[in-house]
């Protein structure tokens, strides 16, 4: 028996060699593992856990419509030398993802105000395979769990994640429409060519399938940001009229969308800001059915800023979720 307990443990130390070698070996060159299936949310979190942020005032958060619409500049310029702008979306994230990732950003950053540019695509079936609130946590504040590693990285998928990575940053194209090119304040500016320009996403159909419970996970962010004295601004992003919003069913479907979020929204004491029902962007600023380019970004900044007191919303919470 103690022979047989000897061999096993030889065993099993002889197993472990390779997979301590390989966190030592991923730790010392400052390779992460996958926290997710999509390359977007990875790359907007290791951006997130190398940078200098400290606290962050003005906190945007929401799916390529917050990353791409919400102009980085425009919202850095308003706010001055006295507040701080981070943007943190990325690629296809949906209500119940961002569920995943507030109360972390809330604990870690302390905002005074929040941001969610949203559209009705939010609220379809979860697109990313989301990792837990604590990966997310472990992931942003640096802290290296082993068996994390073990977990998310076989050599393979971190070399095709890499490929891909490169694809969107180090070899992209800014004119071209999929890009991962970030500013400063963790947003993308969309400076498409027409000529590059994806027509078939141009005309794409607006109505689509809402899920009810991404509904409830509004309602949840709404509860969360109230509970942290954390003012929360939902904001309706503008969307390409022609030909799809010009249609009866479709205006039906995005008034009916609007209301629903209006009402979660305003029923928790929070700021709904209908960009989309109030305000008319040409067609021209957009590259399909609801990202801006060109000045679109700042345009919408503009006039957010317009139909908010920004500034007077931060004085009013000087503390937010500090000591909480």
């Amino acid at each position: 028996m103690k022979t047989y307990l000897k061999k096993f443990g030889l065993f099993a130390l002889m197993g472990a060699i390779p997979l301590v070698g390989l966190y030592l070996l991923l730790n010392m060159t400052g390779i992460k593992p996958l926290l997710t299936d999509s390359v977007s949310f990875d790359y907007k979190a290791d951006l997130v856990a190398q940078s200098n942020l400290d606290k962050v005032d003005v906190l945007c958060v929401g799916s390529s419509i917050a990353l791409n619409n919400i102009g980085s500049r425009a919202m850095q310029e308003y706010l001055g030398k006295d507040y701080t702008y981070y943007n943190f979306s990325s690629w296809g994230l949906t209500m119940q993802d961002l569920n995943i990732m507030l109360p972390v950003l809330l604990e870690k950053y302390q905002p005074k105000v929040v941001l969610i540019a949203s559209g009705p695509m939010d609220f379809e079936k979860q697109k990313v395979g989301m990792c837990t609130k604590e990966e997310f946590s472990w992931y942003i504040n640096n802290e290296r769990r082993p068996y994390f590693y073990f977990k998310n990285s076989d050599l393979y998928s971190l070399v095709q994640r890499k490929r891909t990575r490169n694809k969107y940053t180090k070899f992209a194209r800014p004119e071209m429409r999929i890009h991962l090119l970030m500013d400063e304040w963790g947003g993308s500016n969309l400076v498409t060519k027409k000529e590059n320009f994806q027509w078939f996403r141009y005309d794409e159909n607006l109505i689509k399938e809402t899920e009810d419970y991404q509904y409830d996970e509004l309602q949840k962010l709404c509860e969360y940001s109230t509970s942290q004295s954390t003012p929360l601004i939902f904001i309706a992003s503008p969307m390409k009229k022609k030909p799809n919003c010009e249609d009866e069913a479709c205006r039906q479907f995005i008034q009916k969308h609007t209301q629903r979020t209006r009402e979660i929204v305003e029923a928790n004491g929070q700021i709904f800001v209908d960009m989309h029902s109030n305000h008319t962007y040409a067609d021209s600023l957009f590259c399909d059915e609801s990202h801006l380019v060109y000045g679109g970004p700042d345009s919408l900044s503009n006039d957010i800023l317009k139909e908010i007191s920004l500034k007077s919303i931060l004085e009013a919470n000087p503390n937010a979720t500090a000591g909480k």
